[in-house]
């Protein structure tokens, strides 16, 4: 288990479901923290994508930085936030990356399930979430 992290974004790699998680603050990500996350999806691996954002989003150049990365590598992604500014730059992104989906957090069944992330699996996940948060918490 990788835990790359910084004061803006948190990510770890959970390789028996084959899933990215990413936890997200309410800070714009800085560069290097949305390079560490662009570099991980390059990594040729089948993914699925879990993303749980308290309303930071990337930047509009991240966001181009981000496009080319996701017509190498289109890894189903779901992004769960409670910000409608998030909502609106998913919407955008998605139009280039049609697997790309926006939940609110009580939603969260719907993402696990757009992610194929079964019940069993989704226990690794939530505990990925938390070691995040915390991890986060601890660089403030």
């Amino acid at each position: 288990m990788d835990q790359p992290a910084c004061r803006t974004l948190a990510l770890e790699y959970l390789p028996r479901q084959r899933c990215l998680v990413m936890y997200a603050g309410t800070e714009p990500p800085t560069d290097a923290a949305w390079d560490m996350y662009l570099d991980q999806l390059r990594v040729p691996r089948e993914i699925r994508i879990f993303v749980v954002t308290e309303g930071s989003r990337p930047t509009r150049a991240q966001q181009a930085r981000l496009a080319d990365v996701v017509n190498i590598h289109p890894a189903p992604t779901a992004v769960i936030s409670p910000a409608v500014a998030v909502r609106f730059v998913v919407s955008s992104v998605a139009l280039f990356k049609s697997n790309l989906r926006y939940f609110t957090p009580d939603q969260v069944d719907d993402a696990y399930q757009h992610l194929g992330i079964r019940p069993v699996e989704r226990v690794q996940v939530e505990q990925a979430l938390e070691r995040l948060r915390k991890h986060m918490r601890s660089m403030s």
